[in-house]
């Protein structure tokens, strides 16, 4: 458990109280529990659970935890963590029919705290919820961050402070996602190597900033971003140029300079999804191709249900005709309301596929039972026209296999 005190009393205080209470009522896996709270000697305090790993500053700067080891792992928690930015942005509480329209205004890698297998947004100080009939815009308070939006303030002159907005929360994570894309492919040294190339001085300040001004981007961030689309290749472990791809191009969109030209928070959350169950079921599709090359007494079996999980991943533009990854990047998907559970089917395919191919011997028929109940249910979390796409997919690849039997 961890306490966060305030040494005076004022606003911050019932402030952040009252914005956790109205978060408790999402019950969000990805966003802060207030555990309780306390006054002691006009002190107030406030109680958190305790981050395995500190917060996300913190595992940028050090080696990959073994809980996180995956690229895969990786990508899923940081889509678990867009929703819990789309869900304050979009504040919906059915248990008590509210909805608010929420701004976090404080997003950066520090308010991101690390747990063993996801990432949790925290700090809610300077967070605001207003009704749906008003405008999200509000005045930039305060704060000095490398993450702040090119709108909050000026640089030069007396530092005027803005109107903020959603969009304002969104470069914020933008700037995330560019740093965990350099995490993802160049380790804790690249993101440090990172914050040095975005370095520039304006009058007598030096900034580490993503922009140089309202109205300037920093061409060394996009330049940096155009970089790792070359390296990616030196990832360890490898990542797919495709997911690579996509990761950037958000990163991009998230960055631009027209509040009004970046992606709001339900899309984010989606094309991260996409990205994340497109690298989760292409790792299941390899494995389940390599089982059926070793399974020559179960051959028709492992061939079948190898063409229904193709047949599912085409379906939704997951793959091509080629069975590699596509660059679709929808802004709307069935796979966000299904996320965690299409995740969830996925490792239980890859613990029975590991098992499978960890062993000398042929692979068993009797691993396909399961593989067929868990594609199953892959396929029954598909709209009906999808459904139908997939139907169509199944027949189309086992008559064009030469494989088929």
């Amino acid at each position: 458990m961890v306490r966060k005190e305030f040494k005076r009393t004022g606003p911050d205080f019932e402030l952040e109280l009252e914005n956790l209470s109205i978060l408790k009522h999402l019950k969000h896996p990805n966003i802060i529990e207030l555990l309780g709270s306390y006054t002691y000697k006009k002190k107030h305090n406030l109680l958190f659970p305790k981050a395995d790993f500190g917060n996300l500053e913190q595992l940028f700067s050090s080696p990959r935890p073994s809980s996180l080891s995956s690229n895969e792992s990786l990508v899923v928690a940081f889509a678990k963590l867009s929703s819990a930015l789309s869900a304050v942005h979009d504040f919906t509480a059915k248990n008590i029919a509210m909805q608010k329209i929420g701004l976090h205004h404080d997003i950066k890698p520090k308010n991101i705290l690390v747990t063993k297998t996801s990432f949790v947004l925290a700090d809610f100080g300077l967070s605001r919820f207003k009704d749906q009939s008003q405008t999200s815009g509000t005045p930039f308070k305060m704060g000095e961050d490398y993450y702040l939006a090119p709108e909050c303030h000026d640089l030069d002159g007396n530092f005027e402070n803005h109107i903020v907005r959603r969009s304002s929360d969104i470069w914020s994570f933008g700037c995330i996602v560019a740093e965990f894309i350099t995490y993802l492919i160049c380790g804790s040294a690249g993101v440090s190597a990172f914050k040095q190339a975005r370095k520039f001085k304006l009058e007598s300040w030096i900034y580490f900033h993503f922009h140089r001004g309202k109205r300037n981007p920093n061409p060394n961030v996009s330049g940096w971003l155009s970089n790792l689309e070359q390296i990616y290749s030196e990832a360890s472990p490898p990542l797919d140029l495709t997911a690579c791809s996509m990761l950037i191009r958000l990163a991009r969109d998230m960055l631009s300079m027209a509040p009004a030209d970046r992606p709001r928070a339900p899309e984010v959350e989606s094309r991260i999804c996409f990205i994340a169950i497109s690298i989760e079921a292409h790792k299941v599709a390899q494995k389940l191709h390599r089982v059926r090359c070793r399974s020559t007494p179960t051959y028709v079996e492992a061939f079948l249900q190898e063409m229904r999980l193709l047949s599912w991943q085409r379906s939704l533009q997951l793959i091509d005709d080629s069975d590699e990854l596509t660059d679709v990047a929808p802004s709307s998907t069935p796979l966000v309301k299904s996320f965690t559970e299409i995740i969830n089917l996925m490792h239980e395919m890859n613990t029975i596929l590991d098992d499978a191919l960890s062993s000398d011997q042929s692979p068993r028929s009797n691993i396909f039972l399961p593989l067929r109940h868990l594609i199953t249910r892959l396929l029954s979390q598909l709209p009906l026209d999808l459904r139908k796409d997939a139907d169509t997919y199944l027949e189309l690849g086992i008559l064009s296999s030469k494989d088929g039997t």
